[in-house]
């Protein structure tokens, strides 16, 4: 099936009260534009084409996951809905534009300051509180979808493959996988055991950034070789962060988070944020 793509004059066509200013990326049957509100408000525009039942699906839930979480650490929702794109149905989101880089870009740089470090960790857990009151795993935690404003604020971002935990699973009982990032997903993930996903999931994604910002690399990552990688993830116990010159206290965190078995990472958010609180971030 071709990419869904829209030109801006389609766009406009579409949704007359908005400014269409350029196209931000797409891919598969997803198109992004940014855009400026009739109040003046920037704001981002996701458009999906209906282009099967299963998707569909996965584009509704991802856009009802969106707008369920709130906080300073997300992204506004302005509207959600469903609209006819040159004949076509789509459904549409229109939410805040983030004015930043992903976190990836700060990795470019290397190993990232404690200071940072800690802004991020304690960001996301703050967004996590927010994940896990909506009955949500997030399932992608990743620098990719970890945005750094331009002031400064973390924001999580794209629920692209959220579970629902409420709802019944879109995947396969009999799938190989289950719906992942290369590298950051938990053991769970890859053997596509749906009763073990839980917030504990999203925890396991969270000790890998960590550690990929404490070192400037990514514990896991195979470059090339995704099935090494997906073996490392399952197999591979990385050096403790102590052993690599960090404190006691940062190292027993991230080596929590990242657990194999999920019963051995901490239970509940509240739980991960009373030991990153204890952590020292004075050493080394």
């Amino acid at each position: 099936m071709p990419n869904f793509d829209l030109t801006l004059q389609e766009v406009a066509t579409a949704f007359p009260t908005l400014q269409i200013l350029n196209r931000l990326g797409a891919g598969g049957q997803k198109v992004v534009y940014k855009v400026q509100t009739d109040l003046g408000e920037i704001a981002a525009l996701k458009i999906s084409a209906r282009s099967s039942s299963t998707s569909t699906a996965r584009t509704a839930r991802e856009y009802e996951a969106a707008a369920k979480v709130f906080g300073d650490n997300f992204a506004q929702i302005f509207e959600v809905g469903e609209a006819k794109v040159t004949g076509q149905d789509c459904d549409f989101l229109l939410e805040e534009f983030i004015d930043g880089v992903s976190l990836r870009n700060h990795l470019s740089t290397g190993p990232q300051p404690l200071a940072h470090i800690k802004h991020v960790g304690e960001s996301l857990l703050t967004a996590l509180a927010e994940v896990e009151v909506a009955k949500l795993v997030h399932r992608d935690i990743k620098p990719e979808n970890i945005m750094i404003r331009t002031d400064g604020r973390i924001v999580l971002i794209d629920f692209g493959i959220a579970r629902h935990l409420d709802e019944a699973s879109l995947t396969s009982d009999f799938a190989i996988l289950g719906p992942l990032s290369y590298g950051y997903c938990a053991p769970e993930q890859i053997n596509n055991q749906k009763r073990a996903i839980s917030i504990k999931t999203d925890l396991f994604a969270l000790g890998v950034v960590l550690y990929e910002l404490a070192t400037g690399k990514n514990p896991f990552v195979v470059q090339g070789d995704p099935q090494e990688t997906l073996r490392r993830s399952l197999f591979f116990n990385p050096p403790t962060l102590a052993s690599l010159g960090f404190s006691q206290s940062f190292s027993k965190f991230v080596t929590m988070c990242m657990d194999k078995s999920p019963h051995k990472r901490p239970p509940t958010i509240s739980r991960a944020k009373t030991a990153f609180e204890r952590i020292d971030w004075n050493q080394p």
